[in-house]
């Protein structure tokens, strides 16, 4: 395990377990300052930042959500079964605890769009529903739908790799 790996997940360990959130935060910027790029710690870093910092590591967790999108190797990065490596929805998540409906519905309806995210999904009809917007019905229609036919891809995929 390389020196970034136990890093990460020494402060995953600090910030679930143990709650330790500030020393979490110290042992990702340490991993940081061995491995710039690295994604996960990037948006854990920024997850933790926006959560449990304070106001000007708030403002900095953007930053590293951002660099991590930007720095990615490859669109399937953004897909993940690990909720502290979804850049896109944590930026949305980021513009959403700051009033910022629309910049938080694009960044969600991107990810969901893109990785099928279900949070990101249910983020966004809240924020429809929440808007007096006049395609407000429509657009819950359409993504509705999006998501029906995703579920259906999804069995027609399960489906035939067990035949």
């Amino acid at each position: 395990m390389s020196e970034v790996d136990s890093l990460f997940d020494q402060a995953y360990k600090l910030h679930v377990v143990d709650e330790n959130h500030r020393e979490a935060i110290v042992l990702c910027r340490r991993a940081l300052a061995i491995e710039p790029n690295n994604y996960r710690i990037r948006v854990f870093l920024g997850m933790l930042l926006g959560d449990y910092g304070s106001p000007d590591e708030v403002d900095e967790a953007r930053v590293h959500f951002l660099a991590a999108i930007k720095g990615a190797e490859r669109v399937s990065m953004f897909c993940t079964d690990w909720p502290e490596e979804a850049a896109i929805h944590h930026l949305g998540v980021w513009e959403i605890a700051r009033k910022h409906e629309l910049a938080a519905s694009l960044f969600f309806l991107i990810d969901y769009l893109v990785c099928g995210n279900d949070s990101s999904y249910r983020y966004l009809i809240n924020i429809l529903q929440d808007k007096n917007i006049e395609l407000s019905q429509e657009i819950q229609s359409l993504l509705g739908r999006v998501r029906g036919m995703r579920a259906f891809a999804s069995a027609d995929a399960e489906s035939s790799e067990t035949d």
